[in-house]
């Protein structure tokens, strides 16, 4: 792919503010999230820049999470253990942010008029940036869970967050192509109602994780349709049977409705690929390696 596989892993002394492994977060927002490699690294600013300017200079919320996940080669539940303990801590944090930003300002100087000018702490920035970060770690933390052999549990919880549809972008850009009605808000709200159905349901009860790698099947030639069937009956079978109380009939029955629509965005995908360009990604590996000075984080 011609790019440096070099990932800053552990902030270092004296970088406290910078997110744990941050290069690793950066090639997930653009594989995972569909953001552009740019948009992802003002992620990190936004993260560093929060950090520093909300809470102490020797807070070790960062290092922490890094010290987690290298504890107890050898004693997996220990392990885990920490790392949900610190995921907490991290949630915590985030909370603060979304809640508290707007209490701080920041300074810059103006060099027309020669002296220093504040503006408000731009809250939401801070705070969409954090939620994506505890999106990375959940994400990590589970594929964790999974190489342990330990079961993910997934919860309808504020303190748990959701992992993304696959292909949410495309999706969004299918139904906005589409029209027949579909508003920026009515793109939204189905977009929450398949995650939500995604991640309470489909995550629950897929083996060898199919759906999630549903993309490449299709652009590989593969017939989905046989799954995307089974899958379908597995969601009018829980209509019927409620087999997940955190899961309202309301919930299903709404899911279901953009379940539909998903699957008509995977059939237009297998019939005309090339209106979906497929993306650079990039591996993401785990093994610490040296801090790539190229960054060029902003304070």
């Amino acid at each position: 792919m011609g790019r440096p596989r070099v990932y800053a892993q552990d902030p270092g002394p004296g970088n406290n503010e910078l997110p744990y492994d941050f290069w690793a977060f950066i090639r997930w927002c653009v594989n995972h999230e569909g953001l552009t490699e740019s948009s992802a690294k003002v992620y990190v600013s936004n993260i560093r820049t929060a950090f520093k300017t909300m809470f102490a200079e020797d807070d070790a919320l960062f290092k922490n999470l890094r010290n987690a996940f290298f504890s107890h080669p050898r004693e997996p539940e220990r392990r885990i253990a920490r790392l949900e303990d610190n995921y907490e801590t991290l949630v915590a944090y985030t909370q603060t942010v979304a809640e508290f930003g707007d209490d701080f300002e920041l300074s810059k100087f103006n060099p027309m008029l020669k002296m220093e000018v504040s503006k408000p702490a731009p809250k939401e920035d801070w705070a969409r940036a954090f939620q994506c970060y505890c999106r990375f770690i959940r994400w990590r933390i589970d594929i964790q869970r999974e190489s342990y052999g330990m079961k993910v549990e997934i919860k309808d919880d504020p303190s748990y967050y959701f992992h993304e549809i696959p292909m949410h972008n495309w999706f969004r850009q299918y139904m906005k192509y589409k029209g027949k009605g579909y508003t920026p808000t009515t793109i939204n709200t189905y977009c929450c109602k398949m995650r939500r159905l995604y991640n309470l349901l489909i995550r629950r009860v897929q083996k060898k994780k199919v759906f999630d790698r549903i993309g490449g099947y299709i652009r590989n030639g593969h017939n989905v349709r046989p799954f995307l069937d089974k899958l379908q009956k597995r969601i009018e079978h829980e209509l019927e049977w409620e087999t997940f109380p955190d899961l309202s009939y309301d919930d299903v029955e709404r899911g279901r409705t953009a379940f539909l629509i998903y699957r008509e965005f995977l059939e237009d995908l297998a019939k005309n690929p090339g209106k979906y360009p497929e993306p650079e990604l990039y591996e993401i590996p785990w093994k610490e390696e040296k801090q790539d000075k190229r960054l060029n984080i902003k304070d």
